[in-house]
């Protein structure tokens, strides 16, 4: 963890809160120091079914209807979700975005409120129409899932979305850089990907697009308009000139992700409890950390792709829908208030 400040006297703020994910995205730290910071974020200490509380449950100043103390801002639910894109946790950075998204359907429908109770899905008063909050629905999915960078003076667009694996078919519409408009869609098979690009604007846009795919996707090839495209850097980017259209086709194999867990709070719920806390996949190994209340079960669905599930460890498989598998975990008894699972699943 990070210091959250400094005292007159020289010494620090020991106090964790979730402030620091403010430098986790404007990438002043380094992923490696960040990650055990941001795996807590992601834990039931921290997040509720409707956003992130600003301290942990566990904090000796933790009051639920404390404004500094206890309390989820959709605001600083929406920061989290930035800096976990940021960091590669855009499974749980689309958690918090629809957490924050759910909001609009209770209270004052339609708005987001300022401030909510973190024990209870309920306000903590203050403002029912709040800017801030509203905006924290927005900007996590312009510049997070839909990575978002546009130079209007360049006219330059960089684009590097992140998508939850189970979206097959997307659209996009009236991205607008300057005077450009784009649109945008993108259409998944088990062997390839097609993105169009359909552009209006007095000049060319240039696009550097660097997609975001499933962990272990491999692609075979990249091609624009039928003819092969060569990737910048070792980052993958590719830099397309958008006239009227460009069709930019993706060969791949393989891939594996889970994905993200959606909750739908009713006014005065409690938080339910199941969290994805993190996910790596070594060789043929996907492995996903899990957090629930003790003795719970639970399920959740993975993305795999020209793969079978061959082996699991600590979960059985439900049932399969295409590459959407659907897994049962249970928790074990322990004396705390939530227990861990550790799942693996063996591909071959």
């Amino acid at each position: 963890f990070f210091y959250h400040g400094l005292k007159q006297d020289g010494s620090f703020i020991e106090e964790k809160s979730i402030m620091p994910t403010i430098p986790v995205l404007f990438g002043q730290v380094a992923d490696d120091r960040s990650e055990n910071m941001m795996e807590d974020f992601a834990k039931n200490e921290y997040t509720s079914d409707w956003g992130v509380r600003i301290v942990s449950e566990r904090s000796p100043l933790f009051k639920p209807v404390g404004y500094h103390t206890g309390s989820v801002w959709p605001l600083y639910t929406g920061w989290t979700a930035l800096a976990e894109y940021k960091s590669g946790r855009a499974v749980q950075g689309f958690s918090h975005i629809m957490d924050n998204l759910q909001v609009y359907q209770n209270w004052s429908l339609g708005f987001v409120e300022e401030v909510l109770n973190g024990a209870e899905y309920k306000p903590s008063g203050v403002c029912r129409h709040q800017c801030w909050s509203e905006t924290m629905v927005l900007q996590p999915i312009i510049e997070g899932m839909l990575g978002l960078s546009p130079d209007a003076l360049a006219n330059t667009l960089g684009f590097s979305p992140h998508f939850p694996a189970g979206w097959d078919t997307v659209a996009i519409e009236n991205i607008k850089v300057g005077k450009h408009i784009l649109n945008f869609k993108q259409e998944r098979s088990n062997d390839k990907i097609k993105f169009t690009f359909s552009h209006t604007g007095d000049v060319p846009l240039q696009v550097n697009f660097n997609p975001h795919l499933p962990n272990g996707c491999e692609v075979i090839r990249i091609s624009l308009d039928g003819k092969t495209l060569s990737p910048v850097g070792n980052e993958g980017t590719v830099t397309i000139i958008v006239h009227d259209q460009a069709d930019v086709e993706y060969n791949i194999r393989n891939g594996i992700e889970a994905l993200p867990l959606i909750h739908h709070p009713k006014p005065g719920c409690l938080p339910e409890g199941l969290r994805i806390i993190s996910e790596k996949r070594k060789g043929k190994v996907y492995k996903l950390k899990l957090q629930a209340r003790p003795g719970a079960h639970e399920e959740f669905e993975v993305y795999i792709n020209d793969h079978n599930a061959v082996k699991t460890e600590k979960a059985e498989l439900i049932n399969k829908n295409g590459n959407i598998y659907r897994f049962g975990v249970n928790f074990p008894e322990v004396d705390s208030k939530y227990a861990f699972q550790t799942v693996r699943i063996y591909l071959d």
